[in-house]
């Protein structure tokens, strides 16, 4: 922790980089968001607003893009082409998901959805862990199902409901050498998707991230066009039809 001070209070563009996209490794392969990181990065080193100072100084771009891809053959087809790709399934987990809102999510894209929602997940049927939470009145980071009831109780007093429940297979691959890992996701009532993003292209513009992610998920064997836009899954199932968009972190 020490190192990691001193590398975040230096001005050096390249370390600064270097430390951010370090950080987002170790919080999940580059699948945890950028706020959440400047959050924890403000909350324990003490630095306000690096969020603005950090993207100023290194020229990294506060948008993250995250493609979805909605895929066409099965779980088992798309596992066999990784692993002959020199890929490992080295983490598979049932997930549950419960959102709920006070707010209309009419006319929210993606991510806009996600942050105006509580999160509930429980993975492999263990306690729900409490993401985004948004009252600080209910001061609950974890429960398990017998609370559930109670916590939603509590949650309609201030007039939240539930608004989406979603259970998911997810399957992570990894290999030497990558900077973030393959998630294929078997999601009811959506289908099966691939999720995947890079922290080393975090820099680039929306297009040149879509691209060079597209290129490198096609170098593990899919075959996917710059111009395919991918699912965005809280919008379907909102809407009751799929929706698509060029970015599914956004």
């Amino acid at each position: 922790m020490k190192e990691s001070k001193l590398l975040l209070n230096s001005n050096n563009e390249k370390i600064c980089r270097n430390l951010y996209t370090d950080i987002i490794i170790v919080f999940g392969h580059g699948r945890a968001k950028e706020r959440t990181i400047f959050n924890l990065i403000e909350k324990y080193f003490k630095i306000d607003c690096f969020n603005y100072t950090f993207c100023t100084q290194t020229g990294v771009d506060t948008m993250i893009v995250e493609v979805g891809f909605k895929l066409k053959e099965d779980y088992e087809y798309y596992d066999n082409m990784l692993k002959n790709n020199g890929l490992i399934n080295d983490f598979n987990t049932i997930t549950h998901d419960l959102y709920y809102t006070n707010k209309n999510l009419n006319n929210l894209s993606e991510n806009e959805m996600k942050n105006a929602c509580i999160r509930l997940r429980s993975c492999n049927n263990g306690k729900y862990k409490v993401d985004n939470n948004l009252l600080a009145n209910i001061n609950i980071s974890e429960l398990n199902q017998e609370e559930l009831n109670k916590y939603e109780k509590q949650l309609s007093n201030y007039g939240y409901k539930k608004v989406f429940d979603t259970i998911k297979k997810d399957h992570h691959y990894y290999k030497e050498g990558m900077n973030s890992k393959i998630q294929l996701q078997e999601i009811d009532n959506i289908g099966l998707l691939v999720y995947f993003d890079n922290s080393n292209y975090y820099g680039y513009d929306l297009d040149t991230q879509r691209n060079k992610i597209i290129d490198e998920l096609n170098s593990y064997g899919f075959n996917f066009n710059y111009d395919e836009l991918g699912l965005d899954k809280l919008r379907t199932l909102y809407y009751g039809k799929e929706m698509y968009s060029k970015n599914q972190n956004e």
